[in-house]
């Protein structure tokens, strides 16, 4: 979107474009009464106020190409006997994709299951995948008319009302100069079946009539994007796209706290989900993107928003999961040449900087949908993550794998998902990460509501970021920072505070911070990546995490109850008591207190106490002994149980550092019980 565009200043045009109220705009009039529902309706409810500060013209604009978009719709869906007239391989991926969005399984006769959609007599499911398909058609028939209009405004490009006949021509004569149109991946130019249906003789007039009335056509690429992700979300019936928002706020805290530190000009970044492209609206301009989008119709909009100012060379784009991907070293990019594969020139990358993404929806190879069974087929294929499956694995998991080998050494990868990752999402993945990575962070934000009122995914539920390290010695002993985040946001100022926080805490884990709308707890995990490769560790016990951050708030730490005072074995042989006695009593004598040490053994740690009188003898000089001497000798007795108890192993567990599972405590840790 275009700063300077006043459109940008008046309006969240996502308020008014969420799934309830695009409704009453398609959905609600039947085919029969052919009048399409108005806008007007828009600018009652929760977006009444944002709706008095737009302009009219902005609302009779959108109004226009919704009312066109609507009436596309209503004329594909008086035939869609023409469906059964494409190709083979086109009436085949219908097949599979009106399937898909009815949820059906997948068909073994797609000629026969495209008669089933098309038919008088179909089920209001049926109905509602077909006009689903057509809405998507139709958009992205606007889509290419809209792009045409823009080159022309932009690059002096010259468009002729006759391109609307053909849109895809239109778009492949422009393109021509800048691709290699045989080998291209470039969806804007594919046939397929968004491409077979052309507008008729009154359509391509009516159409020609908005174009010309558009006062500001960065106002309807706002609304033609925000309008496809909605679309897909709604079609697919997943959870809606990460927003904006979330990837503004990313990006603001990365930059800020130099988590990503461009090497020069022009640098690579790599995502398998691409959407529509959103991720990259507010990255650094040095980036430049290769990778994957699933959806054929979610790329589309990625290149519209690509190519918006005008046609240039097409980049390493290509529809699929980023799954295709061979995992083999194979050395430096190569460049566009002749008919040049564009997956072997994908799978040759090696030194991405960056890495994004996007786990809306967990998609499992233990799922029945079409997505699930894809899946499966592609793991099974693959030399390398057919040796990762296990059925809970999802495909983000996959994903993050493949990501981590575009990265160059430092290169860092940003997830976002739906769920925590713990030991049951798939040991053989989690292992493959922590051999390739750090985990710098793992934020928890299950907890954290949003209130904010925008029709997008503001806040993921897990985030994740990690770096690329080559060095065994660096990546085994690096402690990931963990963050579990309470209470809510409910404005972008909050947003923009909760993702600066999260970005300080990678630099500074120990930081505090004033009261504020939401609260992160943040702690750096008692354990190495080694012991996690054994065992990954769960952030997310919620109940222990409460448990414990509810003491910290209401208790006083046994450092303000007790004088403690660290004795190591070689400090304790050095004792210059002329009468040998390691624990005299000039030492000790005039303090009431009793001995803390913990053994470690396979079962797991345990923690001991005992009064000088008890304390065993070959612990004197064998052990690390914390001498604790209350300000009340009353208190030994209660304060030896409390350093015994579950509680303070759970505590320890919680915060104290180990090594292949034995506590390394020090005097602090003791203090902070």
């Amino acid at each position: 979107m275009s700063s300077s565009s006043p459109f940008d200043q008046t309006i969240d045009i996502t308020t008014w474009l969420k799934k309830d109220r695009i409704e009453k705009t398609l959905g609600q009039p039947s085919e029969e009464q052919g009048s399409p529902a108005t806008l007007t309706e828009l600018l009652f409810g929760k977006a009444a106020p944002l709706m008095k500060q737009a302009p009219e013209q902005y609302l009779d604009l959108f109004r226009g190409y919704e009312d066109f978009l609507h009436s596309l719709v209503l004329e594909q869906l008086k035939k869609p006997e023409d469906l059964l007239k494409l190709n083979p391989s086109r009436r085949e991926s219908l097949a599979r994709f009106l399937s898909e969005l009815s949820r059906m399984p997948e068909p073994t006769d797609p000629m026969e299951r495209l008669k089933q959609f098309t038919r008088m007599d179909r089920t209001e499911t049926e109905h509602e995948a077909l006009k689903q398909l057509f809405k998507q058609i139709a958009l992205v028939q606007i889509g290419k008319a809209v792009l045409l209009k823009a080159w022309s405004k932009h690059s002096g490009k010259t468009m002729a009302k006759s391109d609307l006949k053909d849109l895809t021509a239109a778009i492949e004569r422009e393109l021509r100069p800048f691709i290699h149109l045989q080998t291209s991946t470039c969806q804007l130019i594919q046939q397929n079946f968004y491409s077979w249906s052309k507008l008729t003789a009154n359509a391509q007039e009516d159409l020609w009539t908005i174009l010309d009335q558009t006062p500001d056509l960065d106002a309807v690429k706002c609304w033609l994007l925000t309008r496809a992700s909605t679309l897909s979300a709604e079609t697919l019936g997943e959870s809606e796209r990460y927003s904006r928002s979330f990837y503004e706020n990313l990006w603001k805290a990365i930059e800020k706290h130099r988590l990503f530190l461009p090497k020069s000009s022009t640098v690579l970044g790599f995502s398998p989900t691409l959407r529509n492209g959103v991720l990259m609206e507010d990255a650094p301009a040095s980036i430049q993107w290769i990778g994957f989008e699933p959806l054929s119709f979610e790329l589309i909009f990625c290149e519209i928003r690509y190519f918006w100012k005008e046609p240039k060379e097409t980049p390493l784009w290509i529809k699929g999961s980023g799954l295709e991907m061979s995992m083999e070293q194979q050395g430096s990019l190569l460049t566009h040449s002749g008919k040049q594969n564009v997956l072997k020139q994908m799978d040759s990358v090696t030194s991405c900087e960056i890495g994004v993404i996007a786990e809306e929806t967990l998609i499992r190879g233990q799922g029945r949908s079409l997505a699930a069974n894809a899946l499966r087929k592609e793991v099974d294929q693959h030399e390398i993550l057919k040796k990762l499956k296990q059925p809970a694995t999802t495909r983000g998991m996959y994903q993050a794998c493949q990501a981590l080998e575009k990265l160059r050494h430092g290169g860092v990868l940003i997830w976002a998902r739906e769920e925590l990752l713990t030991e049951t999402s798939g040991k053989p993945a989690l292992q493959y990460i922590l051999n390739q990575a750090k985990i710098l962070l793992i934020a928890d934000l299950s907890a954290l509501a949003s209130t904010r009122e925008n029709g997008g995914n503001d806040l993921p539920k897990a985030l994740y970021v990690l770096k690329k390290e080559s060095s065994l010695e660096q990546r085994k002993s690096h402690r990931p920072i963990m963050i579990k985040a309470y209470g809510s946001v409910s404005s972008q100022q909050d947003l923009s505070l909760l993702f600066d926080r999260v970005g300080a805490l990678i630099q500074k884990p120990s930081e505090v911070f004033p009261p504020e709308p939401f609260q992160l707890h943040t702690r750096v995990s008692p354990m190495d990546q080694r012991e996690w490769e054994q065992h990954w560790f769960n952030p997310a016990d919620d109940q222990l995490v409460d448990q414990i951050e509810d003491l910290k708030r209401n208790s006083t730490p046994l450092g303000q109850l007790a004088q403690i005072i660290t004795l190591h074995p070689s400090m304790q042989m050095m004792s210059p008591e002329a009468d040998g006695d390691l624990f005299p009593k000039s030492r000790f004598g005039a303090q009431k207190g009793f001995f803390a040490w913990v053994e470690s053994h396979k079962n797991g740690n345990e923690i001991f106490t005992a009064t000088l009188e008890r304390l065993p003898e070959y612990l004197k000089t064998s052990h690390s002994l914390i001498f604790i001497a209350p300000m009340d000798p009353e208190w030994i007795g209660p304060l030896q149980v409390l350093v015994r108890s579950g509680v303070t192993r759970d505590w320890f567990n919680y915060s104290v550092e180990s090594k292949k599972g034995a506590w390394l405590i020090k005097e602090g840790d003791y203090r902070n019980i």
